[in-house]
């Protein structure tokens, strides 16, 4: 029997865990990465059922262009979600809500965490700004979800706007697997 990503209870209590603690922040930026739409809409979707559940949010707002996103930010709101990042003027964005005190879920395409950190640090345009304000990435690998917190040493590789193997590396080594 095929199974999604989401539908193994290891997955759901590993991600619900990794959850918990993002939440706690009060403010940053989680990315979920995964090769297709599907995935990446499973894993949102789970998401929003437990910030329903667990009531530690007042609002919380879905956006898909900058646009949009700038407009919600207007509102106020606890927790952003964002349908994909796809262009610049939107990563900028969303680093910069997170780095002002919002918690936003972002989804990007690809299944290798640390070349979507890069190329999402690319679009934002300040490896600075956007390892600030990036506290975690959930990918599905293997048929599994993964829910990784940034440390210290992975957030200043992103600073230095580190790619490719030397990041793949780093990120390997020093991020938290919750």
């Amino acid at each position: 029997m095929n199974h999604s990503p989401l539908s193994l209870a290891s997955s759901r209590s590993t991600l619900r865990r990794f959850l918990r603690e993002f939440l706690a922040k009060r403010s940053g930026l989680l990315v979920i990465a995964g090769e297709s739409a599907v995935e990446r809409e499973d894993v949102s979707s789970l998401i929003r059922s437990c910030v329903e559940e667990w009531q530690t949010v007042r609002d919380v707002r879905l956006e898909h262009t900058a646009l949009a996103f700038r407009a919600a930010l207007r509102d106020d709101p606890d927790l952003l979600f964002v349908g994909e990042i796809k262009d610049a003027d939107l990563a900028r964005d969303v680093s910069h809500a997170a780095l002002l005190g919002h918690l936003v879920v972002a989804t990007a395409q690809g299944s290798d965490a640390s070349r979507v950190l890069a190329r999402l640090a690319r679009a934002v345009g300040d490896d600075f700004l956007f390892a600030s304000s990036l506290l975690g990435v959930i990918t599905s690998e293997g048929g599994r979800l993964e829910g990784r917190l940034i440390d210290l040493p992975l957030r200043e590789a992103l600073m230095r706007g580190e790619e490719g193997e030397h990041l793949s590396q780093i990120f390997s080594q020093h991020s938290l697997v919750v």
